[in-house]
């Protein structure tokens, strides 16, 4: 939890040079027998000696080898990979594990840890540790040495010795402002409460802002083809609902400033957006956050954290996001029209997903209105070595983005996953919450029900497919007598692969004298044909992705996503997702709702 215990994590996983020899490398029973004999010398009992051990060993007992030889893999694999980070441009952003898993999760996290001197402790030597490791590359021009006033370069200065070493001012507030790290107190007096950085003098230099009072996390990278936008929606959060529930992951006057009002202008040049989260989620997560808290089982809420970390289609910073993208893009006629890759992760997978907006006005334009058309191809990508039994799951089952973990709970959520869904919704801007905008027709069992359908400032996109939640009950939702035609539609599209190796599965040979093996050696030619060979849809074993482009003719754009997630002898396996750019694609054409 000290600043200087974060510094030796970074320093141990960046290079080898401070590692001892691999033979002086201990296990844990060469530890165990350590602290017995430590314990033993401090004359503990045999009773508190023997429950400190059962401590140790608890659920380690059994993995002791499989840990050890992890750590000594590391060991031999991190000179290539200092070699390959020292000859490739590298550009780092955190997402929750720079500092603790569910970093900024829900107000009830900020409420429970920043409430206390040593949870703001914690939080700010991990940022500050991140600055210095990961994010003096990302932007050198906030640290540089005559960069007079820059926050950067302020607290480079305390490392200087004149003042004794950052250990010696843990506690001053200039620091914690640097990283932008607040009380609860201070983060609660705004509306709604948030994560926040305070701003001093500000200025723009050729490479991006500077402040005199924070560091900037979020940046640009300038190429002729394309402007890499970085978002930071960590510490820049708010949290408009209740203790556990859905935040804003950047808070609304933070889009544009993140997004639209970047230094250099698009130019016609290719947006790409590095979201640390899914903007959607996988079916599974977005079907666990909307159905799970409402699932009718006594004692149970269900706040499963991570269902609550991503974009949301239905909420309105998705809506937010899309707005401060389309207006990078130049009037084309009455409309403006473009594309966007969203490069994200957080779920420890791979897979890739197309999304196309049609909007007549959206949240923060004034009128008159401009329609806008945007294609978005959101390409997900995981770490590599961190694959987990869930991930492996849906890699290689039959199912892929239908796969749910074995687990009663989540199957209560499960909806039909359908690889093309659509929304409609409307601009919050426009009218009051709680307008009647329609009318929602519900069919339960044999009962139809009808009631007003309301404008929802914080949720104002609505699914268009059919739900069976909570079962035995069958809704089937549709809209009827539209008061207020939608602002928007849009159109999801979850891909699967187009070209691949590794996948092509020969049918088992059974005896097709028996019927019933018959069937099922007919259901598994079904399935390498519908769902095998190169149709992969998610892949979930470690994998390194790579994104090219191919614009044939100079005419549309198409995203070509290669993930390669295993050498098998001298055979790379991999799989491709090509993701049409083209705002008039017709193989997309159909825009969704009545």
């Amino acid at each position: 939890m000290s600043f200087g215990e974060w510094m030796a994590m970074y320093l141990f996983v960046w290079s080898n040079t401070l590692w001892p020899a691999k033979s002086d490398i201990p296990s844990f029973w060469d530890v165990k027998a350590v602290v017995e004999a430590k314990l033993d010398q401090q004359g503990v009992s045999e009773n508190e000696r023997r429950k400190i051990i059962d401590e140790m060993l608890h659920a380690r007992l059994n993995t002791d080898p499989v840990q050890r030889d992890n750590v000594l893999t590391l060991y031999d694999a991190l000179p290539n990979a200092r070699r390959a980070l020292a000859n490739v441009p590298t550009y780092m952003i955190f997402d929750d594990h720079e500092v603790t898993d569910d970093w900024n999760m829900n107000r009830k996290f900020c409420q429970n840890v920043y409430a206390h001197p040593m949870g703001r402790a914690l939080i700010q030597n991990g940022l500050v540790a991140y600055s210095l490791c990961q994010h003096w590359g990302n932007t050198p021009e906030q640290f540089a040495p005559n960069a007079a006033g820059a926050a950067g370069a302020t607290l480079l200065n305390l490392f200087s010795g004149a003042t004794g070493g950052y250990n010696d001012i843990r506690d001053d507030p200039d620091v914690a402002k640097i990283v932008g790290v607040h009380t609860w107190t201070e983060m609660n007096t705004w509306t709604p409460p948030r994560a926040y950085h305070d701003t001093g003098v500000r200025w723009a230099h050729p490479e991006g802002w500077v402040d005199s009072a924070t560091l900037i996390f979020n940046y640009t990278i300038e190429s002729p083809a394309h402007q890499v936008i970085v978002t930071d929606s960590r510490t820049w959060r708010e949290f408009p609902h209740g203790a556990y529930e859905q935040p804003h992951l950047i808070a609304e006057d933070q889009v544009a400033v993140q997004i639209t009002n970047t230094l250099r202008n698009l130019d016609g040049r290719l947006p790409i957006m590095v979201l640390s989260t899914n903007a959607p989620p996988s079916p599974g997560i977005r079907q666990g956050g909307r159905d799970l808290p409402n699932a009718p089982i006594v004692g149970s809420d269900f706040y499963f954290f991570d269902f609550y970390d991503s974009w949301e289609l239905e909420h309105v910073d998705w809506a937010q996001l899309v707005a401060a993208i389309t207006r990078k893009f130049p009037l084309s006629g009455e409309s403006r029209d473009g594309y966007a890759l969203f490069l994200t992760g957080d779920v420890h997978s791979s897979s890739a997903q197309r999304i196309q907006v049609w909007s007549e006005s959206q949240v923060g334009d004034t009128a008159p209105y401009k329609p806008a058309r945007l294609v978005v191809a959101q390409l997900v990508g995981s770490s590599m070595h961190n694959e987990s039994g869930d991930t492996i799951g849906q890699h290689e089952s039959n199912n892929g983005y239908s796969w749910i973990p074995p687990k009663l709970v989540v199957k209560i959520a499960q909806q039909k996953v359908l690889l093309t869904e659509g929304f409609v919704g409307w601009n919050v801007d426009i009218g009051n919450n709680g307008d009647v905008v329609g009318e929602l027709y519900n069919l339960v069992g044999a009962e139809e029900h009808y009631h007003n359908y309301r404008l929802d400032i914080h949720r104002p996109t609505r699914t268009l497919r059919e739900e069976t939640y909570p079962p035995p009950a069958v809704y089937k939702l549709q809209l009827d007598s539209v008061s207020r035609t939608p602002d928007h539609r849009i159109r999801l599209d979850y891909l699967r692969a187009v070209a691949g190796s590794g996948y092509i599965t020969e049918p088992i040979v059974l005896d097709v004298g028996d019927a019933k093996k018959r069937r099922a050696q007919a259901a598994r030619k079904y399935l390498n044909i519908v769902r095998g060979g190169h149709k992969l849809e998610i892949v979930g074993k470690s994998n390194l992705g790579e994104i090219t482009f191919e614009q044939p003719n100079g005419g549309a754009i198409t995203a070509k996503y290669t993930v390669r997630w295993r050498i098998d002898s001298t055979t790379i396996l991999y799989v491709r997702w090509d993701v049409s750019l083209d705002v008039a694609d017709v193989s997309y054409a159909q825009i969704p709702g009545p």
